[in-house]
């Protein structure tokens, strides 16, 4: 975003953002998880209807091999 930008006058947030990454509940296993990384940068762990934390492909790699 921000090289957008910054290279680009007169642009706005919102012609250079994407989607709302899927939103997951907490209670998803690793499996659904994992499906969704091949198609997405990133998942937002969702708890009771409030956002509790953020998942990438990093952090599933790191549960699967550590």
């Amino acid at each position: 975003i921000l090289d957008a930008l910054l290279g680009g006058k007169g642009k706005t947030v919102r012609e250079v953002m994407s989607d709302c990454p899927p939103l997951v509940p907490a209670s998803a296993g690793i499996s659904a998880f994992s499906h969704l990384l091949k198609y997405y940068p990133l998942l937002i762990v969702m708890d009771k209807g409030r956002p509790q934390g953020v998942i990438t492909k990093a952090d599933l790699i790191t549960r699967v091999y550590v």
